[in-house]
């Protein structure tokens, strides 16, 4: 009974809090309005109906404001993102094959400066240079971003 009693105040004082009321309820005044004052509220203690703390009328205009303004903005967001719902994948997928490119020639190019064995700018993978395939890596992300951040706006 004192678990429920507690678990109904702890909902209530949370309700209030997320809702912003001015005067949460909390433990003392629930159990004050319940149970008579002759009574230890350790003993005895009943969960009594309360007014809801959440009533519309308790509300003041700035919370009513606050709301329908976040609400609004919540619209849309979820407008234009239903406009375009391939605009961030687009540019991560540019960002990551641009990204690759760029990092693959910049390290192909520390390699040789630094004459590590092995490493040469004319390397091949399958008939094709390797610094070709980097270059064509970084135009192709370059040229999807751009064409996504111009394209969906």
């Amino acid at each position: 009974m004192i678990r429920a009693a507690i678990l109904f105040v702890s909902l209530q004082t949370a309700t209030a809090l997320l809702l912003r009321t001015p005067q949460p309820v909390t433990a003392p005044r629930a159990i004050s309005r319940c149970t008579p004052r002759s009574v230890p509220p350790q003993r005895s203690l009943q969960i009594c109906s309360m007014e809801s703390p959440s009533d519309p009328d308790s509300l003041s205009l700035g919370a009513e404001a606050r709301s329908k303004e976040s609400a609004s903005r919540m619209k849309a967001k979820l407008r234009n993102e239903s406009r375009f719902p391939l605009k961030l994948p687009l540019l991560g997928v540019s960002a990551v094959l641009g990204g690759k490119g760029f990092t693959d020639a910049l390290l192909m190019i520390t390699k040789v400066s630094i004459k590590m064995p092995g490493a040469s700018l004319s390397e091949e993978f399958m008939g094709v240079p390797v610094l070709g395939i980097d270059v064509v890596c970084v135009a192709a992300g370059l040229s999807l971003g751009v064409w996504t951040w111009k394209t969906m706006q």
